[in-house]
């Protein structure tokens, strides 16, 4: 647009650093600069730290889960024998041999999945408080090259902004002199 105008030198060029089109240049690729160093030094980190902590809490949730639907099997079950036994009991019937066995075994299974499922999940509650509590220092060190980049990117955009853009504006300042009519 600004080809063959007196300032397309300081516009258009890209030849000549102190042109806008080189700083916006200049700028567009330090962005992309930052964005590379940004996805390889603190996202990588990020993601191999959820992708850690993800391997070792995802199996431990199915665990639970799976243990407590166990769990709520036999709490949904023993009620039933429970009414059965004590109900041939009250009405003074024989109580078969097998049903008080199956009532014995599915009470102690009862217990035993209740403590199992209580065991895992209290463990399961431990470690995720612990990924709570302690995620600060795990992720300071993602925190801290957050910050570098970040002081490392103003530094280099005051650079290109201030100076190089400041230059541009000083050449074409020079221009719009050069090419103002003085007034008599």
């Amino acid at each position: 647009m600004s080809h063959g105008t007196p300032i397309h030198k300081f516009v258009g060029q890209t030849e000549d650093s102190d042109s806008l089109r080189a700083v916006n240049y200049s700028v567009q690729r330090q962005t992309r600069l930052n964005a590379n160093d940004f996805q390889k030094e603190v996202l990588k980190f990020a993601i191999q730290w959820e992708d850690y902590v993800r391997g070792n809490v995802d199996p431990q949730i199915e665990k639970v889960t799976e243990l407590q639907r166990v769990r709520v099997h036999y709490e949904s079950k023993l009620p039933t024998l429970r009414a059965t036994h004590n109900r041939l009991q009250s009405e003074g019937k024989k109580i078969n041999p097998t049903d008080a066995q199956k009532l014995e075994r599915n009470e102690a299974k009862l217990k035993a999945a209740f403590t199992e499922h209580e065991t895992a999940a209290t463990h399961l509650c431990a470690w995720l408080d612990e990924i709570v509590r302690n995620g600060m220092v795990d992720l300071l060190p993602m925190m801290l090259k957050a910050i570098e980049l970040m002081n490392n990117r103003t530094s280099i955009e005051q650079h290109v902004q201030q100076q190089r853009l400041f230059d541009a504006c000083e050449a074409m300042d020079d221009v719009v002199e050069d090419y103002t009519p003085q007034e008599a």
